[in-house]
């Protein structure tokens, strides 16, 4: 089972036939829908501001989606791959298109 946790109160809803590796996290307003899927290493950080990834979205290995209060991370439906440079203050490259 991977790690949902809940944080502030808030508990991620992941739909059931969603499907969360072992090894991706995802923590508080955090929402899954339908078909949707989050592979190893992902971590959907929604502890600040929610996050929902819809019906049929595909985050691909490594993937960190996170938002505050001032930035909103949009609601979409799509397939997510992301690669960054070994720097955390580099900007994140990812390709996505919509479902």
């Amino acid at each position: 089972m991977a790690p949902i946790y809940t944080f502030a109160g808030d508990t991620p809803a992941i739909h059931g036939t969603a499907f969360v590796a072992p090894t991706a996290s995802i923590i508080g307003k955090a929402t899954l829908g339908a078909d949707s899927s989050a592979f190893y290493g992902v971590s959907v950080r929604a502890d600040t501001a929610a996050i929902s990834v819809g019906a049929g979205s595909n985050l691909q290995d490594n993937v960190v989606l996170h938002a505050d209060p001032a930035s909103p991370a949009p609601s979409a439906s799509a397939s997510v791959s992301a690669t960054a440079p070994s720097s955390t203050d580099a900007p994140l490259r990812t390709t996505a298109s919509s479902a």
